[in-house]
């Protein structure tokens, strides 16, 4: 129930010091708090972005107004290339951020349905001099279909369209190395099995004290808190009634949609709008896999065939010259 914060054992980033202009920091993303200290940045200039950055660290009664636009600047000079139009200025992206933090952050949230990820009750951090990281994932009350005003769609994803990674799913290789990454996590920390047995050991370490909050919250579920939906004419009811039925709906939603992403997360590629022509600026490994071949042989057939072009045109300018 704790707050994200800075931490040993929480969020274990540098300590702020507002003698020095450079700080460690963490925003969140969230609706307009009035007495937070909230980014003038570049996305929500432009709207661009929805909801608005908030800086949570350092804290408001010690961050100076050179701290701010520090962070500012930082946040304005990564969302100038995620928005830019053009491929070589958008591929810079990268240089700002921790690429595999956003992947691992889209696909917990993905996979567990959380409608309000990416919009509310979303945090990014950054060590000072270091590059920006999605997270801790935080605020689940709207996952495994229980947004109220919408029912889930289990074949299809959600995170598509969320801030900042509506973007990053322009690039064809974010998209690569994302289900890349899910495929991994769906074979151990995140298959079928595991989470299903994970919730069942924590349902019973909960023993008595379930019955013992279903009494005061009870009422939260039995009540009409979803609205309903209708499937061929018919409507259906959302709502749980029972702890156990709220359980098994958990269940039912991470294996549903789990098996649906299995079958169908290479839909992501359709959001590509990008040809990565330029990511030979930020990343040499696909340099390598286009250009020199990514396996062995077709790495030294294609060193040969540039070695014997080379030398073939040094063989022309030769004889042109004699």
């Amino acid at each position: 129930m704790e707050s994200i914060k800075r931490g040993d054992n929480r969020l274990s980033i540098s300590k702020y010091d507002n003698k020095f202009t450079a700080s460690s920091y963490i925003l969140r993303r969230d609706r307009l708090d009035e007495t937070g200290v909230t980014l003038n940045n570049y996305g929500t200039i432009n709207k661009l972005t929805p909801e608005y950055l908030e800086v949570k660290y350092p804290y408001k009664k010690d961050l100076t107004e050179e701290t701010l636009e520090y962070i500012t600047n930082d946040i304005d000079n990564f969302e100038r290339t995620l928005f830019s139009s053009d491929e070589k200025e958008f591929y810079k992206y990268s240089d700002y951020i921790d690429v595999e933090s956003f992947i691992d952050y889209f696909i917990i949230n993905e996979l567990f349905s959380n409608y309000d990820s990416g919009y509310h009750s979303t945090y990014i951090y950054k060590e000072a001099y270091g590059k920006l990281k999605m997270g801790p994932v935080w605020d689940f009350d709207a996952a495994f279909d229980n947004y109220k005003k919408q029912q889930q769609k289990i074949d299809s994803t959600a995170m598509h369209d969320a801030p900042w990674f509506k973007e990053l799913l322009k690039d064809p290789e974010f998209t690569r190395k994302l289900i890349e990454r899910y495929n991994l996590l769906r074979k151990d920390i995140l298959s079928d099995d595991n989470i299903i047995n994970y919730i069942d050991e924590i349902t019973k370490y909960l023993g008595p004290a379930i019955d013992r909050d279903w009494k005061v919250w009870g009422d939260f579920y039995t009540s009409e808190y979803l609205s309903e939906y209708v499937i061929d004419g018919e409507i259906k009811d959302r709502n749980t009634k029972s702890y156990d039925e709220e359980i098994n709906k958990i269940k039912d939603n991470i294996i549903n949609h789990g098996k649906w992403l299995d079958e169908d997360i290479d839909s992501l590629y359709q959001f590509a709008t990008f040809t990565k022509e330029y990511s030979i600026w930020n990343e040499l490994g696909y340099f390598e896999k286009t250009i020199l071949g990514n396996n062995k042989e077709t790495f030294v057939k294609n060193i040969l065939a540039i070695i014997y072009i080379f030398i073939f045109i040094a063989s022309i300018v030769y004889i042109s010259r004699e």
